[in-house]
Order: structure tokens, then sequence, then C-alpha cells
């Protein structure tokens, strides 16, 4: 039980640090002139940059974690809390890039994060029950389903608002 928790937290310490990562290459990225945009230039010139080069920095210090994770946890586990970073670069847009995130953006995000804490749930009761023997693919399934279902009940909710 003890190692499943630590590779869980190891993955979402690993897609958090993707999405800083992102952000971090995303704000230099914003900055290029743009006749550069989409030209070869444009990659040589990120990468003389230090934001830039720390973002990539950031990305490649999770692998490390991620591969930590996936030795602690199964991989449907790791997989389904890898999209924890959904939620942190989310924040990062909305408050070091300036985007706007509507009602759809976080609908959609919060679905995502749902199923993954019912993905693990499931596959760890399911696991605990002796129902299949490595516990996440039916609870996996069941979840995605369930997830699904509500995901549809609550995109009609907000087109009726």
């Amino acid at each position: 039980m003890v190692e499943l928790v630590l590779g869980i937290l190891a993955a979402v310490g690993a897609s958090t640090l993707y999405s800083l990562g992102i952000a971090l290459q995303a704000l230099d990225a914003r900055e290029a002139p743009r006749e550069e945009h989409l030209r070869l230039a444009l990659a040589w010139r990120l990468a003389q940059r230090a934001r830039w080069l720390a973002g990539t920095g950031l990305s490649i210090l999770g692998w490390p974690l991620q591969i930590v994770a996936l030795m602690l946890a199964p991989l449907v586990v790791v997989q389904p809390a890898l999209a924890a970073g959904l939620l942190v670069l989310l924040f990062l847009g909305e408050r070091m890039l300036g985007e706007h995130a509507g009602r759809y953006e976080h609908t959609a995000v919060w679905a995502i994060v749902i199923g993954m804490v019912g993905a693990i749930i499931g596959g760890w009761v399911f696991g605990l029950l002796g129902i299949y023997s490595n516990g996440g693919l039916i609870g996996s399934v069941l979840v995605a389903f369930v997830g699904a279902v509500i995901l549809l009940w609550l995109v009609r909710m907000i087109k009726k608002a």
C-alpha cells in the first residue's frame, strides 16, 4: 500500500514538473518575433534562452520521477495520475500566461481528475477484493464508463445554463 501511494506521488510530481516546464517554455515562445513563428530560427533562438532551457530541464527532471512511479505502482494507476498536471497547467495558464479558461475547460479538467481518482480507487478496490488479479483493468473500465456518463451529463447541464 505504501508503494502504491509513493508511486502516485511520484507520478503527480513528474506531471507537475512536465507542466511547469511547458509553461516556462510557453512564456519564451510567446515573446518571439512573429516573423520567426514556424521557422527553424525560432527553435535556435529559444534553445539559447535561459528560461526555455529551464523549462526543458524541468521536463527532463520529470522522467526519473515517472520511472520511479512505474516501479512502485501499476501502469493503470500511474498513467491516470499523470493527468494531475493538467490542474497545474490550467492554473499556470490562467495566472502566468494570462489565458482564459472557460466552463468547458474547467469541466474537462475536473472530469479527468475525477476519472483519475476513480481509476486509482477502483483499481485498488478491485485488487483488494480479488475480483481481478491486477485490479486495475476492470476497475478502470468501469470508472471510465461512469466518468463518461457524468461528463456527458455535465456538458448537457452547462449547455442548458
